[in-house]
């Protein structure tokens, strides 16, 4: 994210226009960066606060696709597309996180108070 950010100042705040298929699929020359920073955002400003992502709040998922939209330039007739892309980001990553690190360590309860390196930050800042 923070690669996408840059790149928008040092372009003069100039958005980066997003393609979609016939399917409303991602594609053209920004498909790997949205769907990079659409990753990014929802573990940063979703995290895992919420337990659903049906039980995000409208206001949060208004400022999330306000900060989609300060950086790529979308139709809002996409904005539907683009939260059920984030709900399944979400889903993903409380899937991978229990895969990888809690079910192999349900039985030995001192790993799991262990909160791995690479999402410590995501993790502690859901306490606020």
């Amino acid at each position: 994210m923070p690669n996408v950010r840059t790149e928008h100042t040092n372009s003069g705040g100039r958005k980066k226009h997003v393609k979609f298929d016939e399917l409303g699929r991602f594609t053209g020359k920004y498909r790997a960066q949205i769907s990079s920073f659409l990753v990014d955002l929802v573990r940063e400003k979703v995290g895992l606060s919420v337990l659903n992502w049906r039980n995000v709040r409208k206001e949060v998922r208004d400022k999330l696709w306000e900060e989609i939209t300060r950086y790529y330039e979308i139709e809002d007739t996409r904005r539907k597309y683009v939260m059920t892309r984030l709900g399944a980001l979400l889903r993903n990553f409380r899937r991978k996180l229990y895969a990888k690190y809690i079910e192999p360590n349900l039985k030995n309860p001192s790993k799991l108070a262990v909160i791995p390196k690479r999402y410590r930050t995501i993790i502690l800042n859901q306490e606020h």
